[in-house]
């Protein structure tokens, strides 16, 4: 069942729980994947859109960015919430900032063992799709399939 919200402000409203002032440039990402050779671009996955969108309560990992601080000293501030499978929002504990190059080395192990929590139960999902669609398929169309 979808929901409709406001995805990107949840997301923000949680990274900021610090009580941080947001100065500028905010954005979050779906993180589905990682590249590791592929520098700042290493999280593959969707920038999420602002505005009331259409979402899907799952298990999800988000790459959250924000400037903080003041308008003369600012810093990016890079943090990781999961979307639990009833929707809501958690923080993971993995954050960094870009007061020193190469945040995302220090974050990229981290957030693989979340992707590796929530993985085997999309691939359950999937098979149990597919399980569904063979069931339903004659015998005549089950020896044309093709692996």
């Amino acid at each position: 069942m979808t929901t409709v919200r406001n995805l990107l402000d949840e997301l923000i409203e949680t990274h900021t729980c610090y009580g941080e002032k947001e100065r500028g440039k905010r954005w979050a990402k779906e993180i589905t994947g990682i590249k590791p050779d592929s520098g700042a671009y290493m999280f593959e996955g969707d920038f999420v859109a602002g505005g009331t969108i259409e979402v899907s309560p799952k298990e999800q990992i988000y790459l959250v960015h924000m400037r903080t601080g003041s308008a003369k000293y600012n810093y990016s501030q890079y943090q990781v919430i999961k979307m639990q499978a009833d929707g809501e929002l958690i923080h993971t504990g993995i954050k960094d900032d870009d007061d020193e190059k190469g945040w995302n080395l220090r974050i990229r192990d981290r957030v693989q063992v979340e992707l590796d929590k929530i993985t085997p139960d999309e691939r359950k999902e999937l098979v149990d799709v597919l399980i569904s669609k063979l069931e339903r398929m004659s015998f005549q169309e089950l020896k044309q399939v093709t692996l």
